[in-house]
């Protein structure tokens, strides 16, 4: 007998007990959870062992495997302290709620090497844990900081609200990152960095969202039917920081929005918007708008030509440029810049270092000289027009290559992006989503 009750002691502290979550971290604040769980203490978590909530609480490095297909994983590790999940082909789908709920730690997701990794909320299911704060509002959620890093996938399907999200900081590290969101790709509180990884966010109603928005590397992909990249919030201060990274956007409202400032040192920003984004640009800020380096295209229906003299580099502007036509700016025979729109484009913008104000460049159109444009300083107009013959206008931006979603910006048959009237933004709830409930993957085609 007592060998029995040893083995059941055992038993307890791998795979946890049943509870109700409702502790007082040592913060002061409860998690007022009122949902059953299994606590678990072993470091390394078969999913495919449980149902229902599994609950990590204490700090440390666990590892997740297998498939929850009816539940979520809940920390609750105390505030401040450090909680790594490694994901290694872990498939978790929470029909009623997040897939991955931090309530109060500093979070760190590892994709592990070589693994595929998906997360599904309970979209039009889904049900607030903390109806008091309608948290959490995200596939994957932490209340705190936020890291995703390793070089592994991970599938987000976010058909209640916003994809990953941290109330925070959210960092993103590297990993090969797909996500479907009704709202927000990736949301950030106080700041939002991304230094690596390949991040695509197919659809969204706004890509990427927070306070600061800080770009040093990674690749990253996005279509929104609202803001491409959007600098928001509540306290009043926004940047958008870009000095590295290939950014690609296409997006039905203003491709990169800042309600404060955007700077650009460096990368390669490729950003395009929609027929129907009236009022949009393909740059916007309330305040300045600075270009001190990096290849920057931008346009569409609409450019926003940089307004701040302390914008150091240039840029030409072309009109009504054909899908397929490859543009390609030149002095002297060198050429300083290219891009081939895949759609028709009112204007294009091309932005790069050798592009400087005053100076004439030769615009070719598939490899024939079309026009000449003159470098332009911020808030000059725009004029010329591509038409059977191309004509370079004044002002406008430069440099690189076409966009890249997946290879390319989805063919729109020749015509100028539309992504018919913009709907608006969804409200508090979000709970009817564009997707069903569950782990149905949302089209990845531009949002209409």
């Amino acid at each position: 007998m007592k060998k029995l009750i040893g083995i059941l002691l055992v038993a307890l502290l791998l795979t946890g007990c049943a509870a109700t979550n409702a502790a007082t971290g040592d913060d002061g604040e409860s998690d007022n959870i009122d949902v059953p769980t299994t606590v678990v203490t072993s470091k390394n978590i078969d999913l495919s062992t449980f149902s229902g909530t599994v609950e990590i609480a204490n700090a440390g490095t666990y590892t997740l495997t297998g498939t929850l297909s009816d539940g979520g994983v809940l920390v609750t590790a105390p505030k401040d302290t450090d909680v790594t999940l490694i994901l290694s082909n872990a498939d978790i789908t929470n029909g009623t709620g997040a897939a991955i709920y931090a309530t109060k730690c500093n979070l760190t997701v590892t994709l592990a090497d070589g693994t595929a990794n998906t997360l599904t909320d309970g979209g039009a299911n889904y049900v607030y844990a903390k109806t008091d704060k309608e948290e959490p509002c995200a596939a994957l959620f932490a209340k705190n900081n936020m890291t995703v890093n390793g070089t592994g996938a991970l599938t987000v399907n976010a058909g209640f609200r916003n994809g990953i999200h941290a109330k925070d900081d959210l960092v993103i590290d590297g990993g090969v990152i797909t996500v479907y969101a009704v709202k927000k790709g990736l949301k950030g509180g106080d700041t939002l960095t991304v230094n690596g990884g390949d991040i695509n966010i197919t659809q969204s109603y706004e890509g990427i969202e927070s306070e600061t928005v800080t770009i040093t590397g990674g690749k990253i992909n996005i279509v929104s039917s609202d803001d491409g990249i959007n600098a928001a919030g509540e306290s009043g201060t926004y940047t958008i920081n870009i000095s590295g990274g290939d950014i690609s956007i296409l997006a039905g409202g203003d491709g990169l929005d800042s309600n404060g400032a955007l700077n650009i040192s460096g990368g390669r920003v490729v950003s395009i918007i929609g027929e129907n984004s009236h009022g949009d640009e393909a740059l916007d800020a309330d305040g300045s708008i600075n270009i001190t380096g990096g290849t920057v295209i931008f346009g569409g229906v609409s450019t926003g030509i940089p307004s701040s003299t302390a914008s150091t580099q240039s840029y030409v502007v072309v009109q009504n440029a054909a899908a397929g036509a490859e543009i390609t700016v030149r002095s002297d025979g060198a050429v300083l810049a290219s891009y081939t729109p895949n759609a028709a484009l009112r204007y294009v913008a091309i932005s790069a270092p050798a592009i400087t104000a005053g100076t004439s460049y030769d615009i070719y159109v598939n490899g024939v000289l079309s026009a000449t444009a003159t470098g332009g300083v911020g808030g000059t107009g725009m004029g010329g027009g591509f038409g059977d013959r191309p004509n370079g206008g004044n002002g406008g931006f430069g440099g690189g290559t076409r966009p890249d979603f997946n290879g390319e910006i989805p063919d729109f048959n020749g015509e100028t992006p539309d992504f018919g009237d913009r709907p608006a933004p969804p409200d508090g709830n979000f709970g009817g989503g564009t997707r069903n409930g569950r782990g149905e993957p949302i089209p990845s085609a531009p949002p209409v």
